[in-house]
């Protein structure tokens, strides 16, 4: 008799566990890498922004890499269109970097995220901003 309210009460909170990532679009794994001229940019911030819908953002780290999350528990980004901007917080020390953010940063691409891995590599140079999916070719 004490075991029937046990296993109801388990099962609703695995029901309730289990919906949260129910309720999520569809999602596309979204990893690459931000380099500036070719040289790997740490510590920014890449933004992917669909039409409609949450945004998905990951933080690079030394050799530039980055992976999006869409919330805590979910990588990757929504499915389908997206704008691609970039952010990084400057020291307060360098005030000259807080007048006015570096050129590079207010660069922003148009991309296409699929259920299929991506892979985003954007490139900032001044000359050479492109972005690129390596899973697609």
């Amino acid at each position: 008799l004490f075991l029937t309210p046990l296993l109801i009460g388990l099962s609703l909170i695995g029901t309730a566990c289990s919906s949260r990532t129910a309720n999520y679009p569809a999602l596309g794994p979204v990893i690459g890498t931000i380099t500036l001229d070719g040289k790997p940019l740490a510590d920014v911030t890449v933004m992917f922004q669909p039409e409609n819908g949450r945004a998905s953002t990951g933080l690079t780290d030394a050799e530039g890499k980055y992976e999006l999350t869409f919330t805590e528990v979910a990588k990757g980004a929504k499915v389908g269109p997206h704008k691609v901007s970039f952010s990084q917080e400057i020291a307060e020390d360098d005030i000259r970097a807080t007048m006015r953010p570096p050129r590079h940063l207010s660069r922003s691409f148009d991309v296409e995220v699929t259920a299929e891995p991506n892979v985003f590599d954007f490139d900032l140079g001044q000359e050479s901003a492109k972005a690129t999916n390596k899973a697609t070719k």
